[in-house]
């Protein structure tokens, strides 16, 4: 007797349903306008579990960031050692960051801080932290390693260069986009890519 298979459902854990609550929230009311007794409501569970988890909101919020910015970051494991895959992975990194910049919720998470930033310099400096700052050390990481093994010739430093290439890659597109001034988005990120890596970094 032939047994039917199960479709094997994935059940988010505990800290998945909070951060996908917390993100849906912040999006809509901005992060000072979303209580904890919303973000438990909201996840479905109750506060003493949501502190079993996180700390406190500013906890939450790095966790949204973080998870956001996963998609972008390399193990150094993973690191290429010749120069044709450094440059396909330094491609692949800088189109899935205009990808991710060309997301409306994106734009419209950087507006909702930016806005509150003058009130609560200390949340604009978190998410800075966990968002851009990882963001360059990420590049800057990548373009030492391309500098060590001969992938890179520029010398000036890659702290520099991360600097540099990031807001190459981002230019007024990104900043008409948090402005509001006009909605449209990147529309070949992979042309930008490689003209931008190819004036930036010589690749």
């Amino acid at each position: 007797m032939a047994l039917k298979k199960q479709k094997i459902l994935h059940k988010p854990d505990v800290e998945e349903r909070l951060v996908k609550a917390a993100k849906k929230l912040f999006l809509k009311h901005g992060y000072t306008g979303v209580s904890t007794d919303m973000l438990a409501k909201e996840a479905g569970i109750s506060k003493a579990t949501m502190y079993s988890r996180f700390k406190d909101k500013e906890d939450i919020l790095k966790a949204v960031v973080d998870g956001e910015g996963k998609r972008l970051y390399t193990l150094d494991s993973e690191l290429p050692t010749d120069s044709g895959a450094f440059r396909k992975a330094m491609i692949t990194f800088s189109i899935n960051l205009l990808q991710l910049l060309n997301d409306p919720e994106i734009v419209r998470f950087d507006q909702l801080i930016l806005s509150q930033a003058a009130k609560h310099p200390k949340i604009t400096a978190l998410f800075y932290q966990h968002s851009y700052v990882k963001t360059y050390k990420e590049l800057e990481k990548m373009i030492a390693h391309g500098q060590r093994h001969g992938f890179i010739q520029r010398t000036q430093p890659a702290e520099l260069l991360a600097d540099i290439l990031l807001n190459a890659l981002e230019g007024r597109t990104y900043q008409q986009a948090i402005y509001g001034v006009k909605a449209s988005m990147f529309k070949s990120p992979q042309k930008r890519v490689q003209t931008v890596l190819n004036i930036v970094l010589d690749i």
